[in-house]
């Protein structure tokens, strides 16, 4: 998409620039490139798109699908994906813990005190289940928790034929009733070791299971979602368990006949928050936003040294400052298989375990501060060039010291 062309573009000229300013000085020509690349970048909306240059080519599709089940549902639920393609349980040392669980600890509703793990459901008939959520949704208000697992309509629209069953291609036709929609035992399964874990630790609070049924990325946003709450009496489950059995919680249709083009599902929904990151999904993208953010903080603090900040440090500020559980494995993946990996983020020699952030990560953070607030009218390019270029000398000229063998690092 041209979007990430723009943000790649910006990238390779931030780079760039990092290089020769820091051996050589002020390059007026690159200097109008990245002022202007970076003008261009602020003047469009957050939205689905605009964090896959963070995440890397090598990036998952699965992941990216739990991505877009959670931006669709966010829009459904109306409150925040949380838990977005967290596992459901984990052991170590023994001991079994759920960071579905953690989660709904951190945002304040306090388990009940039962060993969980021994409740568990070992068998599910042919179906084995995910060890993974899609992502979980908490509505306060209703005391109420949404837990989801998306299913791509290619797989679950179905039809009886002579010749067996085959996946029909549009989504119109599906929703006539002459269409049967399905889901692997697999998935249902899944949403029941997640349901019977959070009801084990949260009996008062209600737990619905939901499968999420929506086209594949960037094939379209139209989805139905219906809530399972009747399957999760089962304990065995078929290869295939029929969807129509139960009711539909939502239906993109319900999206524009309020008046709402279903194209701006993929944009940032309107929440009021006290951080425009809390606006998003806690998916990949969003909590490597997240990590950038504290990288920046502490290294506009540092003044004239270069900031390093401990993997386990970062961990604890994400669960602190953004109300995220965030075990480690999902920090290891966030810090080395994307930020590091995209040159985002450094490791410096001889300071251990620790990240700084390099030119690239910095703009990148910056470019998103700015897309979220928009650009103000008082602005003029001057305002824009000083605030990005000023930024990329400084953080780089600390670079060079350090690799010249210069203690700068703190």
């Amino acid at each position: 998409m041209l979007r990430e062309v723009d943000y790649n573009y910006l990238d390779k000229l931030v780079c760039a620039y990092a290089e020769i300013t820091a051996y050589i000085g002020n390059v007026p020509e690159l200097e109008t490139k990245i002022s202007s690349a970076y003008t261009q970048a602020c003047g469009q909306s957050v939205e689905f798109d605009s964090f896959n240059g963070l995440l890397g080519t090598s990036y998952p599709a699965s992941q990216q699908w739990i991505r877009h089940v959670s931006w669709i549902a966010q829009h459904v639920f109306a409150e925040r994906a949380l838990c977005v393609g967290n596992k459901i349980e984990q052991q170590r040392k023994g001991r079994f813990s759920s960071p579905l669980v953690g989660q709904l600890e951190r945002l304040g509703f306090e388990p009940f005190e039962t060993m969980w793990n021994t409740t568990r459901v070992e068998s599910f008939g042919p179906s084995k289940p995910m060890n993974c959520i899609d992502a979980i949704f908490c509505n306060r208000a209703k005391n109420t928790v949404y837990l989801v697992k998306g299913v791509t309509l290619q797989n679950a629209a179905k039809r009886q034929s002579p010749a067996g069953l085959f996946p029909m291609p549009l989504f119109e036709s599906v929703f006539a009733r002459s269409f049967a929609m399905t889901c692997k035992g697999r998935v249902m399964a899944t949403l029941r070791v997640a349901h019977d874990i959070v009801k084990c630790s949260f009996p008062v609070m209600r737990v619905i299971p939901v499968v999420l049924v929506a086209d594949q990325v960037n094939q379209g946003w139209m989805f139905v979602a219906f809530d399972c709450t009747p399957a999760m009496r089962s304990t065995e489950y078929s290869n295939r368990v029929e969807l129509s059995q139960y009711a539909e919680l939502a239906h993109h249709e319900q999206i524009i006949s309020a008046g709402m083009d279903l194209d701006q599902i993929r944009y940032m929904p309107s929440r009021i928050t006290r951080d425009h990151l809390l606006h998003l999904p806690a998916d990949r993208a969003s909590r490597c936003l997240m990590i950038l953010e504290l990288l920046w903080h502490r290294q506009a603090a540092a003044g004239d040294k270069l900031a390093t900040t401990s993997a386990a440090d970062l961990g604890r500020k994400i669960k602190s400052c953004f109300e995220l559980e965030y075990p480690p494995d999902l920090r290891r993946h966030d810090l080395e298989d994307c930020l590091e990996r995209g040159g985002f983020i450094e490791r410096p020699a001889y300071e251990g375990n620790r990240y700084a952030l390099t030119p690239t990560g910095m703009v990148r953070s910056l470019l998103m501060k700015r897309m979220f607030v928009g650009r103000s009218e008082l602005e003029d390019d001057e305002d824009l060039r000083q605030h990005i270029l000023s930024h990329i000398y400084r953080l780089s000229n600390l670079w060079a010291q350090y690799r010249s063998g210069i203690a700068v690092c703190t």
